[in-house]
């Protein structure tokens, strides 16, 4: 296979990378609505714990064994929806 395939099929999947990522903070904005109403907190650290758990064995039985690595993607995409979920519940109150 050429680069230039490779290159190809890495575009597209960073395409499909960043949807599904704009599609997890949109449904952000649906928890801080639902938290709003019942007066939940904007973190939540023992769900955090279990997405951090989840994805971590998910790539290790993709064969990716780097928890460092996935822990940083994943609390950066958990951080940033605190934050709009914070932002979008301050502009409610």
């Amino acid at each position: 296979m050429e680069i230039s395939e490779i290159r190809e099929k890495i575009n597209k999947l960073d395409n499909e990378i960043i949807k599904l990522i704009a599609e997890r903070l949109s449904l952000s904005k649906e928890v801080a609505e639902y938290k709003r109403k019942n007066n939940l907190p904007i973190r939540n650290l023992e769900r955090e714990k279990e997405v951090l758990d989840k994805c971590n064995l998910k790539l290790r039985e993709l064969g990716i064994n780097d928890k460092e690595f996935t822990e940083k993607i994943v609390q950066a995409i958990m951080d940033k929806s605190a934050s709009m979920q914070e932002e979008i519940n301050g502009k409610n109150k």
